[in-house]
């Protein structure tokens, strides 16, 4: 899984973050891919988690101050992707979880980052203003 230029959104800072995350899902999958052992799987597992409730935080932050809509309904979609991270980060100590990390970062990134990150961008480049503190 690699940065694609149709990930883009123009947000410069989210821009970035998403290349880390994915650079983060590489991580894994290549460990999966070399046989790594439990431990480093979850330990980028655990990394990955890390990143995104930073990523999401400052996500979140921007689509309050840009007054979207939708906030609750993205808000709820990180709260998913966080929920089934500490599912995965539980299952590696005990079994392998490769097929299901693997299959849902790819899908993650192709419905959420390309779908409802791009729905947020699309309401920043409307003209959206910014809402007063």
């Amino acid at each position: 899984m690699h940065w694609r230029d149709e990930y883009s959104l123009g947000i410069p800072e989210i821009d970035n973050q998403h290349k880390m995350l994915i650079g983060l899902f590489d991580a894994i999958e290549e460990a999966i891919k070399r046989g790594e052992t439990w431990s480093t799987t979850y330990f980028h597992i655990a990394e990955l988690r890390d990143f995104s409730r930073f990523h999401f935080a400052c996500e979140e932050a921007l689509m309050r101050v840009f007054d979207f809509p939708d906030v609750s309904l993205h808000t709820a979609e990180h709260t998913h992707f966080l929920k089934f991270l500490s599912e995965m980060e539980n299952s590696s100590l005990r079994k392998s979880v490769e097929k299901d990390l693997v299959r849902l970062l790819r899908s993650w990134v192709t419905k959420h980052i390309v779908g409802s990150d791009r729905d947020f961008s699309r309401h920043v480049f409307s003209g959206a203003t910014v809402k007063a503190s």
